[in-house]
């Protein structure tokens, strides 16, 4: 069972990285419906905030102190703001550029900034060198941006 368990890894971030393809488009049409992206963005993080507080309730996962809060450094709570500029941003510009253009950009970004993030270390993140391979992977998808983005 525990062989299998990089196989099953790997087919959970398959399907999220759907979903996000998914949640691109449903949050494009949102803010056409809505009238704009920064409305669509609110709405979209109220929606996930729901969900996570039933989460929260249904796993009893305990809340932390205020103490643990407070110790907490500033640069760990970023996320919701990285994420509501993703939200915006895929809003805006993805019925633009096409999903296919928008997803694999999408991904050489997050590539791009996973291997300097894994080089350096910065933000706690395990190292990882950067090697001719790994730079070469990431050219590949680049090239299969242009791929994507040729009609």
């Amino acid at each position: 069972m525990r062989a299998l368990l990089p196989v099953v890894y790997a087919l959970l971030v398959l399907a999220v990285g759907g979903a996000l393809s998914v949640q691109t488009q449903v949050n494009a049409r949102l803010g056409q419906q809505l009238g704009h992206p920064i409305v669509a963005s609110v709405a979209s993080f109220i929606v996930g905030l729901l969900l996570l507080l039933v989460i929260a309730l249904v796993v009893r996962a305990p809340l932390p102190t205020g103490a643990a809060m407070a110790a907490t450094p500033l640069r760990w709570w970023i996320g919701g703001a990285l994420g509501a500029v993703f939200i915006a941003t895929s809003i805006v510009i993805a019925p633009r550029i096409g999903l296919g253009y928008f997803a694999v950009l999408v991904i050489a970004g997050q590539l791009i900034a996973a291997l300097w993030l894994e080089h350096t270390g910065w933000l706690e993140t395990r190292q990882h060198p950067v090697t001719l391979l790994r730079v070469l992977g990431v050219v590949l998808v680049l090239l299969g941006a242009v791929l994507v983005r040729w009609r």
